[in-house]
């Protein structure tokens, strides 16, 4: 198949009842912006998933989903949360796959829907974070075909096995190096085998946005904790051919996430419009109640400073991208 980009049909794009200015004064006012830009460049994702567990669990699926949900008729709708699993048992039906691999599987909530629906295949989730690692196999038992391990992909270990479709969904956002990581999946595939990924790219560099919407755009990564910046949109496509993968195609999904991202931006404006709730936020941890900040964010960098959303306007595009090992 040849490499292709393409965009999910367009549903009409309401408007917000803000624009882009209005959030950020709601942010400096709340938090302090540059308070937040000081961790720009550190670390933080471990502290960041730990924090934030309870916020995933109580807000955002109680399932233990962590990802957006990809809605293409324009409606948000929880059913979402399953698209990227239903992407990759599409790969596990066309492959034949028998091993399955996630990098940074999060809680497990995509490996213990694949394992239910395959149980014919073996699936390995790996994850960071070992907290991570043991509630995946607590809610994952009586789940033969999956198994759990901790530890970092940068790089994957040699002894983790080989697999027929490795995935990653919303976690490559986090290396420090595209191409070191994207060799050490390619040495885990078989001839043949697929890796799939989906996650956010930055549009172009900073500086080729307005002031308003580079701000943003790193509010964003650093209260989601990408505190380097998401990859520029193609960076990870060079980095899987420089592996020896052929990549198959890029599929631009950032309409598709807007009804979700919408959710969650209500949702952090009531916050930042309740006193009760921001005086009840200063005895939750730092990282938690940062989730508000992105929250609020998201349908800005993907569509545009508002109120009316353009895609052609964002900073950050939301992608899956499919590549393949030669046989």
């Amino acid at each position: 198949m040849d490499e292709q980009i393409s965009t999910a049909t367009k549903p009409a794009l309401e408007p917000l009842t803000l624009d882009l200015p209005a959030a950020l004064a709601l942010i400096e006012k709340t938090f302090g912006i540059e308070r937040i830009l000081r961790d720009s460049g550190q670390d933080r994702v471990q502290v960041y998933y730990q924090q934030s567990r309870i916020g995933y669990d109580k807000v955002h699926s109680a399932e233990g989903c962590m990802h957006l949900a990809i809605n293409e008729d324009g409606r948000f709708d929880p059913d979402g949360f399953l698209a990227q699993s239903r992407a990759i048992s599409t790969q596990i039906a066309e492959t034949g796959a028998r091993d399955v691999l996630e990098v940074g599987c999060g809680v497990g909530f995509n490996l213990r829907k694949l394992a239910e629906r395959h149980p014919e295949c073996r699936f390995t989730g790996f994850d960071l974070l070992p907290e991570h690692v043991e509630r995946a196999r607590r809610d994952a038992e009586g789940l033969a075909n999956v198994t759990f391990q901790q530890g970092s992909f940068e790089p994957l270990p040699e002894g983790l096995g080989a697999y027929d479709v490795a995935f990653g969904i919303e976690t490559l956002c986090y290396a420090r190096d595209p191409d070191a990581v994207a060799a050490s999946i390619a040495a885990r595939l078989r001839p043949g085998g697929r890796f799939v990924m989906f996650d956010a790219h930055r549009i172009g560099d900073l500086a080729d946005h307005p002031a308003d919407m580079a701000t943003a755009a790193q509010l964003y990564e650093i209260t989601t904790a990408v505190t380097h910046g998401f990859w520029p949109s193609g960076r990870w496509e060079t980095a899987l051919r420089r592996a020896g993968l052929v990549v198959q195609e890029t599929v631009d999904l950032s309409v598709p996430i807007l009804p979700g991202a919408r959710v969650i931006h209500n949702r952090a404006l009531r916050f930042f419009n309740d006193w009760k709730l921001r005086v009840a936020a200063k005895a939750m941890p730092t990282y938690l109640v940062r989730n508000a900040v992105a929250g609020l964010l998201g349908p800005y960098i993907c569509f545009g400073p508002g109120p009316v959303m353009d895609p052609a306007r964002g900073i950050i595009r939301y992608e899956r991208l499919l590549a393949q090992k030669p046989n």
